[in-house]
C-alpha cells in the first residue's frame, strides 16, 4: 500500500520509525529520487531503546539506519525531542523542529470557564484532576499510571485518562 501511494507522489511523509512502511517509502523514494520526511513521534527517545535493544540494533543495521540517514528531514516537535533522538542514534541528524500547532500555554482561564468545561464533561468542579492525554499504548504505561494513582490515594484528587486506543483498551 505504501509503494502504491507513492507511485505519483512528489514526496513522502512517514509517521513511524521501525515499521516496514518506512523501509518501503525509503526504497521507493530512492528509486524515484523523491524526498521524504520522517516524523518519529518520540520513537527515538533514549528510554525506549534499552527495551528490545538487539531488535532495534538489527533494524538499524538492516536498513533503518539508511532510512534515517537518507531522509530529507526528520521532524520533531521540540528541541528536547531532537536532542534525545541525536543522543539515541549517537550522531547529529538532518532535522527540523516544528513546534506543536496548538500552544502549550495560553492565558489563564477563569474559574467560571473551568467550572463550565468540567460540568460539560461531567467532571467534578471542586477537586484536582490528574489528566493523562495521549495514545493508550503500553509504552506510555497508562495501566501503571492508574495503579500508581490508586496506590497513592491522593486526597481530593481524581484522574482522567483519555486518548485513542493503542493496543491497551483490553488491559485497562
Amino acid at each position: 500500500a505504501a509503494a502504491a501511494a507513492l507511485a505519483d507522489a512528489e514526496c513522502g511523509v512517514v509517521h513511524s520509525l521501525v515499521r516496514s512502511d518506512g523501509q518501503i517509502v525509503h526504497h521507493v523514494a530512492m528509486r524515484r529520487r523523491i524526498p521524504y520526511l520522517i516524523v518519529p513521534h518520540g520513537a527515538l527517545e533514549p528510554a525506549l531503546w534499552p527495551r528490545k535493544r538487539l531488535l532495534r540494533h538489527a533494524w538499524l543495521m538492516a536498513g533503518g539506519g539508511a532510512f534515517v540517514r537518507d531522509a530529507h528531514r526528520l521532524v520533531f516537535a521540540t528541541k528536547a525531542e531532537r536532542a534525545n533522538a541525536e543522543a539515541t542514534l549517537r550522531r547529529p541528524l538532518n532535522a527540523e523542529v516544528i513546534p506543536f500547532a496548538v500552544p502549550a500555554r495560553r492565558s489563564a482561564i477563569t474559574e467560571g470557564e473551568r467550572a463550565a468545561a468540567r460540568t460539560q464533561l461531567g467532571l467534578p468542579t471542586d477537586r484536582l484532576l490528574l489528566l493523562v492525554l495521549g495514545r493508550l499504548d503500553p509504552v506510555k504505561r497508562p495501566v501503571e499510571i492508574v495503579r500508581w494513582f490508586c496506590a497513592a490515594k491522593p486526597e481530593g484528587c481524581d484522574r482522567v485518562i483519555a486518548g485513542m486506543d493503542g493496543r491497551i483498551a483490553a488491559e485497562a
